[in-house]
């Protein structure tokens, strides 16, 4: 049978092992609480540059259409000679790959 003492002395180191337990597990819990708010914040970064990246293209391409269609209402009629100009060559490629298809 074990002594008192040694009763007490194993409840303490049993107590203190307990303690290193809970202090090491919260202290992995505030480290992945860091990590994860560090990777939040640099997602969240890095979406507000997309974000400003697409915004930018957005205004460029609604930029170059308002000058296509300025384009367009000056001159219909070399407007619409590029058009057809376009139409007649996708026209022949078109039909041109059908027939080396067969």
């Amino acid at each position: 049978m074990l002594s008192p003492a040694t009763k007490i002395a194993g409840k303490v180191t049993e107590a203190s092992a307990e303690n290193d337990l809970k202090s090491t597990a919260n202290s992995a819990i505030h480290s992945a609480q860091d990590v994860i708010n560090h990777a939040s914040d640099s997602l969240s970064d890095y979406a507000d540059d997309v974000r400003g990246k697409v915004r930018g293209l957005s205004n460029q391409a609604r930029a170059a259409t308002d000058r296509l269609s300025g384009q367009v209402r000056d001159n219909p009629l070399p407007s619409s000679l590029v058009i057809l100009g376009i139409g007649v060559v996708l026209g022949l490629l078109l039909t041109s790959s059908q027939r080396h298809r067969y």
